[in-house]
């Protein structure tokens, strides 16, 4: 592999403009369209393109605790450029060109490379795993992906914003006090609701996200990398990092009846859920204000309930 930058690239790095545009050819050459999007090709390592570093490092090379940074000869830049060239290499762009690809590229070379299934990049990332392990199991680093998540002050500080206006703790029933065996998903229903926990859960989300992550009980842990997940689910994660709060609000009130939903009312005088009441469906569920919910948010962020 020929030398691609010459400085490092992304948190805590010299950020020359040329560097930046290398990095960000070869991540738009990935598939991580779904979470991300494409970053812009401009020179500027702005926070889309520190959100795609943070990202390939964390599920692709499996780090748990990525450093969002890309070092010249260092193992994000080798890793990056491999699974990139894989990719170019399908749509015909050879090895020589691939960091030149913004010199001479077309925008359907772009969306040709957008159209990519997401099982090139995963297995490209398996086989390099199995090649490491020399075992020909891939470990499974979704929960290590949620707990780099949980360390990050902003998402942390959100999910315990969505815990006060919930329940504030990881034993409580929706109408029903609280549970002590956290072996499982206390699963009782009240007035058409089995929620639980400290993000109120209802019983077949955390069955779908037991599943997907391989949570064995309902453990507080557990709970938290579960409340991740579904700001994950809820596409919440990109616009908070973004400091775009009310947006990442609205999008969370899909999933957590306490949030307002600004398309049915004022989210501050008076706030209405995006869900009606189980037993009166004509009405809906009361929410949270959102200039409340804001500042609970800043509370939390200077003064977090704890840190991972």
């Amino acid at each position: 592999m020929a030398d691609i930058l010459n400085y490092s690239v992304g948190r805590n790095a010299k950020n020359r403009a040329d560097d930046v545009r290398s990095v960000q050819t070869l991540l738009n050459l990935i598939p991580m369209n779904q979470l991300y999007g494409r970053v812009p090709s401009n020179g500027v390592c702005d926070m889309n393109t520190q959100n795609a570093i943070d990202f390939f490092q964390r599920e692709v090379m499996g780090i748990r605790i990525p450093d969002g940074r890309v070092d010249p000869k260092g193992k994000t830049i080798t890793r990056l450029f491999a699974v990139a060239n894989n990719v170019a290499n399908s749509r015909g762009i050879t090895s020589a060109n691939l960091v030149h690809i913004r010199e001479h590229h077309t925008a359907g070379q772009y969306a040709a490379a957008k159209k990519i299934p997401h099982h090139t990049v995963v297995a490209s990332h398996q086989a390099s795993q199995k090649a490491q392990s020399g075992s020909g199991k891939v470990d499974n680093s979704s929960q290590a992906s949620l707990l780099a998540d949980l360390k990050n002050p902003k998402l942390w500080a959100m999910l315990d914003t969505i815990a006060w206006a919930e329940s504030g703790d990881y034993n409580v029933i929706y109408g029903k006090g609280t549970f002590s065996d956290f072996s499982k998903h206390p699963g009782q229903n009240y007035q058409g609701s089995t929620a639980a926990g400290r993000y109120q859960f209802l019983k077949n989300t955390w069955a779908e996200l037991a599943k997907q992550y391989g949570f064995k009980d309902f453990s507080p842990f557990n709970q938290d990398l579960g409340g991740a997940a579904l700001l994950r689910r809820r596409e919440m994660i990109v616009p908070l990092l973004n400091g775009q709060l009310e947006k990442a609000l609205q999008l969370g009130c899909l999933e957590w009846a306490s949030l307002p939903d600004r398309n049915i009312s004022d989210p501050n005088t008076n706030p209405k859920s995006h869900y009606k009441k189980p037993k009166n469906p004509g009405q809906y569920q009361p929410a949270k204000k959102l200039n409340d919910l804001i500042s609970r948010y800043h509370t939390f962020l200077a003064s977090p309930t704890k840190r991972y």
